[in-house]
């Protein structure tokens, strides 16, 4: 789901989790570039925050990403370079897959 019709690849995510699980899964956090997403690692690393997955790239959004565990049971992503796209983007099904979420 997108709130405005330019921009990243979602706003809101929805998944249907194969264990029925309900709940905030991560919060996303768009930094300027790669050097920004491995800064950023840096600096939670030294914070006690571990790495849950990444870095990264995602086929889906070509974003580069980075996923930390938080201290709240949840994840942090930073990532940058997510592909820009306009209102004629259409919705898309995806089968799920480990290499359709990462490379």
């Amino acid at each position: 789901m997108r709130c405005a019709p330019h921009g990243g690849h979602h706003d809101l995510f929805l998944l249907q989790l194969p264990d029925g699980k309900r709940g905030l899964n991560h919060v996303a956090f768009t930094v300027r570039d790669i050097h920004e997403v491995f800064g950023g690692r840096l600096h939670i690393s030294r914070c006690g925050w571990t790495t849950q997955l990444g870095p990264g790239r995602h086929p889906v959004s070509s974003a580069y990403f980075w996923y930390f565990k938080n201290p709240a049971d949840g994840l942090i992503e930073y990532y940058a370079d997510e592909d820009v796209l306009t209102p004629d983007w259409q919705p898309r099904d995806f089968e799920p897959g480990s290499t359709v979420f990462a490379e």
